[in-house]
């Protein structure tokens, strides 16, 4: 069983249901007391009691049982401003030989992030109509719908909350709830990266792409709110596909995490690549993370008999779970063994066990070693709760039998709510192989950030290298990721937008324009295309930089995103034929 599975099992009250994807062998039989929420194929996300879990992975209809993966935002950083930018533009629109021909309209942008103002004039058209055709709010406990969780808002809603006088209030909704740091809002700004109509700063790629949003969240934890997990980026992906119809979509998710085999075989990856092979006309665009310097990857290669030790440092101030996993081939046979810091004390599994870890006879931590029936790896995860001892651990590799002998390991990301990340000493790191593990589908685009103020289109120094652990390129195509302007979402006590702008940089302000771009490129097509007609007319159309280092190589995939290369290559003979 999915070793995080496992670890919820024991959480929360046993009559509670449990938010799991899973992966079903036929559509005739469904496991009892399995409540199916979204479907992609043979991947569904459910509801299951607790207590039936075991039967659910037990059941012969069920190949795989995944638990809900926290996930967390890829900005590195914001840049206080209160400006309005009127007249301004973002370096990539400066360098512009002409304006676009195409402005994305009659296509949906679906953007799932945190915090949205609809409120802001980047959203808003001439008539005073919100651009917003629906708005789902994750965390909002007022509302009633098929997932059983959240409020939704429509555009008729939308449209009398802000021509009302108290459009916060109306919805019973504020951005500032998602926005801790009062810098403006995560989602505000990349929504308006993508679709801003420049009202009152600087145009996004697409302005009249119609927007469905999606407040990613798990509702409050204390004071604050959760930004969400796998099952629910799924579930987005779900509502976003449902309000579209038939017209064509591209959806922007600038969400991560560190953990996973990075070969696209989770059920997330196998669900959104199934989206995108359903219909036409359809791209799913993530950012590539902001991993490079975070010093949680590391890798290398054991010969028969060797040993291989693994430092793990955990902060004496952090207070939060801690999750190492390293993947290696079914094809070898390794003994884990974990080193409790300043001690003599191990932990040690073979293949197909777990252990417990206790000190001085309390649970700190487990231990799971097991083939993972997606990649037919073998999986090795460690579990430090938030009392186990920090400090320098220890994991200790020993090769019993070797047929390939690489290894990654991966310390996890710290959940949004944690205030410290544990890490691997500078000099053991890795950073290749660093792309989010959500990103890694064979057929969703990852994208990387590059400092487009710089000469030659710099790379921005925390965006994740690939490539995938199977080789394949990621990301596969870089784009503005360094102070760029967007909306300011509006600020606590705030009745509404005063169409304030502010700078961010992140692998999460790249993404953006590549889906905007994609937008447009979907407008200009004279037919539907298929995602592999799309990657293909995206990435042979990029500006290739110099590359400085081997490392580069990894980090800007195919290249620059060149929209007007990118529309221009459209009236090529295989996309001008009607099929």
């Amino acid at each position: 069983m999915d070793p995080i599975l496992q670890e919820q099992l024991f959480r929360g009250n046993p009559s509670d249901e449990m938010e799991v994807i899973l992966k079903l062998r036929s559509d005739q039989i469904l496991p009892k007391q399995t409540r199916i929420i979204s479907r992609f194929g043979e991947i569904a996300t459910c509801r299951i009691p607790r207590t039936s879990i075991h039967d659910l992975w037990s059941h012969p209809n069920v190949e795989d049982v995944q638990a809900c993966r926290h996930v967390t935002l890829e900005e590195s950083n914001s840049v206080p401003s209160s400006a309005r930018l009127a007249g301004g533009s973002s370096a990539f629109a400066s360098k512009r030989k002409k304006p676009f021909d195409f402005s994305g309209k009659g296509v949906v942008l679906g953007i799932i992030d945190k915090g949205f103002d609809p409120t802001h004039p980047d959203f808003i058209d001439p008539s005073g109509s919100s651009r917003f055709l629906a708005m789902w709010d994750q965390s909002s406990t007022l509302g009633n719908n098929s997932y059983g969780y959240g409020r939704m808002f429509f555009q008729k809603e939308l449209n009398a909350a802000i021509r009302s006088r108290q459009p916060f209030q109306t919805l019973a909704y504020h951005p500032a709830w998602f926005d801790p740091g009062q810098m403006g809002s995560h989602g505000t700004h990349t929504c308006g990266i993508a679709a801003g109509n420049g009202r009152t700063g600087p145009m996004g790629v697409a302005p009249d792409v119609e927007i469905v949003a999606v407040n990613l969240s798990l509702g409050r934890t204390g004071k604050q709110i959760s930004l969400g997990n796998s099952v629910r980026l799924l579930e987005a992906i779900d509502f976003i596909s449902k309000v579209a119809g038939n017209q064509p979509l591209v959806i922007s998710c600038s969400i991560g995490l560190h953990a996973g085999d990075h070969k696209g075989a989770s059920l997330f990856e196998q669900a959104i690549d199934y989206w995108l092979q359903e219909r036409k006309a359809r791209a799913c665009v993530m950012s590539c993370g902001n991993y490079f310097l975070s010093n949680t990857h590391q890798s290398g290669k054991l010969r028969q008999g060797e040993q291989q030790r693994i430092s793990w440092v955990v902060r004496p101030r952090d207070r939060t779970p801690n999750e190492l996993e390293l993947w290696y081939s079914s094809q070898d046979e390794l003994e884990i063994a974990v080193c409790l810091p300043n001690s003599k004390q191990c932990f040690r599994v073979l293949p197909q066990t777990r252990k417990t870890l206790i000190l001085h006879g309390q649970k700190i931590g487990s231990l799971y070693h097991r083939l993972d029936p997606n990649t037919q790896d073998n999986q090795v995860v460690c579990y430090l709760y938030p009392h186990a001892p920090a400090g320098r651990w220890n994991l200790q590799l020993f090769a019993k039998d070797i047929q390939q002998g690489g290894y990654h390991a991966y310390i996890e990301k710290d959940s949004p709510l944690g205030n410290d990340q544990s890490f691997f000493p500078q000099s053991e790191a890795n950073p290749l192989f660093t792309t989010g593990s959500i990103c890694n589908g064979f057929l969703s685009i990852a994208v990387g950030a590059v400092d487009s103020h710089s000469k030659g289109f710099k790379l921005a120094p925390f965006s994740s290298a690939g490539p995938t652990a199977d080789f394949r390129v990621k990301p596969e195509i870089c784009a503005e990721g360094m102070n760029v302007p967007g909306p300011k979402s509006a600020g606590k006590g705030m009745v509404r937008s005063t169409g304030e702008h502010t700078l961010k940089s992140g692998t999460s302000m790249a993404c953006p324009h590549v889906a905007g771009a994609i937008a447009l490129l979907f407008e200009a097509t004279p037919r539907p295309l298929h995602i592999q007609e799309t990657r293909e007319l995206l990435f042979s159309s990029t500006l290739k930089p110099e590359i400085i280092s081997r490392l580069d190589r990894y980090r800007y995939g195919y290249g620059v995103l060149d929209i007007e290369k990118a529309l221009e290559q459209i009236n090529t003979t295989a996309l001008s034929k009607r099929q």
